[in-house]
C-alpha cells in the first residue's frame, strides 16, 4: 500500500449513516487520494468500523495506519470549488453534528478540517480498535 507523504485536503462529507467520513486530497504528485472511514451505526455496533486509502482497507493498528494518520495529522486544507472528482455526499446525523454544523458556519476549510480531526480521533478510538463494539456499550 503507498501512504502519501504529504497531503492536501480537497473536499470532503459526513454520510448519514452514523458518522462515516470520506477525504478527497491530493498528495506531494498531484495524484488523487480517496480516504474513507466505515463509521455506520452498524458497523459500529458489529465492530466492523474500517478505514480505507483509495478503496483499499487498512489494517488496524499497523505501521500503514500509525504513518496515514500522521499524513492525514500534517494534511493541507484547502478547500476546492471544482473538485477533479465528483464530491461525497453532504450530509451529517448524530452526535457529531453540531460540531460539524459550526464548523461549517465558519468556512469550507474549517469543515474539513473538524472531518480530518474527527477521522483521526475516530480511529483512535475504542470503538475503532474492536476493544469494545458499540453493541457491548449499550448492554451496559
Amino acid at each position: 500500500m503507498h501512504i502519501p507523504q504529504k497531503l492536501t485536503i480537497l473536499d470532503g462529507a459526513m454520510a448519514m449513516d452514523g458518522g462515516s467520513i470520506s477525504l478527497l486530497g491530493k498528495d506531494q504528485s498531484g495524484n488523487i487520494v480517496k480516504i474513507s472511514l466505515g463509521w455506520s451505526l452498524e458497523a459500529q455496533a458489529n465492530g466492523t468500523v474500517k478505514l480505507s486509502l483509495n478503496k483499499m482497507s487498512v489494517e488496524k493498528r499497523s505501521s500503514e495506519e500509525e504513518k496515514l494518520l500522521g499524513v492525514l495529522k500534517n494534511a493541507d486544507i484547502q478547500y476546492s470549488e471544482a473538485p477533479t472528482s465528483p464530491p461525497a455526499e453532504r450530509a451529517a446525523l448524530g452526535e457529531d453534528i453540531s460540531e460539524y454544523t459550526n464548523a461549517i458556519e465558519n468556512g469550507p476549510e474549517s469543515a474539513l478540517r473538524r472531518l480530518n480531526n474527527q477521522l483521526i480521533s475516530n480511529v483512535r478510538s475504542e470503538i475503532y480498535t474492536g476493544a469494545e463494539p458499540l453493541s457491548k456499550k449499550l448492554e451496559k
